[in-house]
Order: C-alpha cells, then sequence, then structure tokens
C-alpha cells in the first residue's frame, strides 16, 4: 500500500514538473512576444519619421544624398531604431522604387519621396532558453510629395447682368440690388429684377455640372460661388430672373471672394474679381423677360460692399470672352502635399 502510494507521489512530481516547464515557456513566450511587439511598434515609428523628413527635404529641393541620408539615419535613431540597420530608397511620384539612397549620390530628378525599413536585432529574455535566441523586427514606410489642383475662384460668368450704359473704369455700380430698376433706368426692367439672370441654357454638360440643382436660386447661388459650367455667346438670348432671392446669391459670391482672398490694402479689406455679363436691351416679350448679351466685364467685389441682398462692385474693364476663365480650367496648380502611400512592391 505504502509502495503504491510512493508510485502516485512520483508521478505527481514528474507531472506537476512537466506542467510548470510548458507554462513557463509559454510566459517566456508571451513576455518576449509582447517585447517584439513594442520593438516593431518602435521601428514603425522610426520609418514613419524618417521617410517624411527626409521627404521634406526633397520637396525643399535638397539634391545631396549625404544629406537625406543623414536624415534618416537621425530620425531611426530618434526613434529607438538602429542607425545601421535601415534601408533607404527613393520614390517616384506614383509610388513606385527610384534607386537607393546613397551618402555619395545626388538624388534623382525624378525623385519624389523616399522609402525607409527601419530594423532591429532582438534577443529574448527568455525565448533563447528555448533555442530561439535573436530575431529580427523590422518597418517599412513609404512617403511622396504630390502636386495637388485646387478649384479656382472664378470658373466662368457668374448669375448677373448690368446694361452697358455708362459703365466708367474705376466707378462702383450696383450690381445686385432690389431697387436695380431705379438704378438703371431706360431699360423698361420690371421692378422685381435685381439683376440676375438665369445661365441654365449654357451649361455645357448639365448631367455632369457642380450646379445641377433642380431650385433655380440653388443653382443661380452655385454658379456665384464656382461660375457658369459653359459659354454665353454674344447677341444671345438670356432669361432674367424676375424674383428676389434673398441672401441665396450673397452666400455664394462671400464664398469666392473669401477663396481668392486678394487685398489690395485700400481699407476696404478682401475682394475678388467676378465676370457678368453686359446687355443692351431688355425684351419683355415672354413670360419671364430676356435680356440680350452686348459684351462681358470684370468687377471687382470687396466683402465690405456685399450686403444680404445687395451688393455694390467696381467697374475694372471689358473683357473678351475668351479670357474668362471657363469650365475646362476649372481647377489650377495648388500646393504640394507630402502624404504617406501604400508600400508598392
Amino acid at each position: 500500500m505504502a509502495d503504491s502510494r510512493s508510485g502516485e507521489r512520483g508521478q505527481a512530481i514528474v507531472l506537476a514538473a512537466v506542467l510548470m516547464t510548458v507554462v513557463l515557456g509559454l510566459t517566456a513566450l508571451i513576455i518576449d512576444a509582447g517585447f517584439g511587439y513594442v520593438t516593431r511598434r518602435q521601428q514603425q515609428n522610426a520609418a514613419d519619421a524618417a521617410s517624411l523628413a527626409a521627404t521634406r527635404l526633397i520637396a525643399q529641393g535638397v539634391q545631396s544624398g549625404a544629406a537625406i541620408n543623414a536624415e534618416v539615419e537621425k530620425y531611426v535613431r530618434l526613434n529607438k531604431g538602429d542607425p545601421t540597420m535601415f534601408e533607404a530608397s527613393y520614390l517616384n511620384e506614383d509610388g513606385s522604387v527610384n534607386s537607393r539612397v546613397s551618402a555619395s549620390g545626388v538624388v534623382p530628378a525624378s525623385a519624389s519621396g523616399v522609402k525607409v525599413v527601419s530594423k532591429k536585432n532582438l534577443t529574448g529574455f527568455f525565448s533563447q532558453f528555448l533555442g530561439q535566441g535573436t530575431f529580427q523586427t523590422a518597418a517599412r514606410a513609404d512617403v511622396v510629395t504630390r502636386q495637388t489642383n485646387q478649384p479656382r475662384a472664378w470658373s466662368g460668368l457668374a448669375p448677373i447682368a448690368v446694361p452697358r450704359e455708362g459703365l466708367v473704369s474705376g466707378q462702383d455700380y450696383p450690381i445686385w440690388n432690389p431697387n436695380f430698376p431705379v438704378h438703371w433706368p431706360g431699360y423698361g426692367l420690371p421692378m422685381k429684377y435685381k439683376g440676375l439672370v438665369d445661365l441654365t441654357n449654357f451649361v455645357a454638360n448639365p448631367t455632369q455640372a457642380r450646379c445641377n440643382d433642380s431650385s433655380l436660386s440653388r443653382r443661380e447661388n452655385c454658379w456665384a460661388q464656382y461660375g457658369l459650367e459653359g459659354s454665353v455667346p454674344i447677341g444671345a438670348q438670356v432669361p432674367i430672373d424676375n424674383g428676389d432671392l434673398g441672401a441665396n446669391i450673397g452666400t455664394g459670391l462671400r464664398e469666392n471672394i473669401l477663396a481668392q482672398g486678394l487685398d489690395d490694402n485700400d481699407g476696404k479689406g478682401l475682394y475678388g474679381i467676378i465676370y457678368i455679363i453686359v446687355f443692351d436691351r431688355y425684351d419683355p416679350g415672354n413670360p419671364r423677360g430676356e435680356i440680350t448679351v452686348n459684351s462681358f466685364a470684370a468687377f471687382k467685389l470687396h466683402e465690405s460692399d456685399l450686403h444680404s441682398s445687395n451688393a455694390r462692385a467696381q467697374f475694372v474693364n471689358f473683357v473678351d470672352p475668351s479670357a474668362i476663365p471657363g469650365y475646362s480650367t476649372t481647377t489650377s496648380s495648388g500646393p504640394r502635399i507630402t502624404q504617406m502611400v501604400p508600400p508598392r512592391p
């Protein structure tokens, strides 16, 4: 009996020893895996920071490969990477690899960014006793600088029309006003006419136009902000909008003044240049009435001269229609931006 119990105790000790070994092994692996994860995160930070810093130098026009290499090394070291183990390559604007960064070379003319791979060797706290010893973590970051496009402040005509009579360069005129017919007598304009016209019939591609709302008032506000996506020929008959749209058109005009952001330090603040129709005849023959296009003009509109339902602007000059920015040039070059991109093989 005693021998049987002694044997069971011996088996229990062996089993406990095996289980403790397994538990300790798993604990060691968990601790080392956590350490590896932290180190991997540090390498990602190092790669991100180094590639961003190096790409900014390229964006600034730095041509020295030594300067690019030194910048990568600096930021790898600052973020707990190994400055002796990183890899760096130049990237083209589309994110493809151009060539390796060399301290003795120059930045390729077509380079727009830098790829950095930050590496570090680790020795586990416990896993080395299980025969795993040293292992490596690595992380990669790709960054390029790209040219952006931005909307032009004015892509075409605003939905405003004024009579040609008496326009003098440098003089202020009411271009949008509830008393428009009083300011511009002699044309037989209806009393509710504020100076707005309906440009719907002249939109180049209605299905793809930015200003395609079903509401005329919202279309006019959109045209005031972005301009007509189309063209109006000399001599065209353009329907007027015989009504009071309140602040709608003013919202669009103000947005574009702010977008242009021009200031000639005359004490009146920001202004924008708008292009509008100049007419020489009004025909009340249909239910809405139409004006006949005589020419086009540029007006200088200050934000301080724009109110909730009226605006005064300074006549600059008559313009050739071809000089008015059109729909085909609704964007212009914006700033270059630096951004991370998905790694390419």
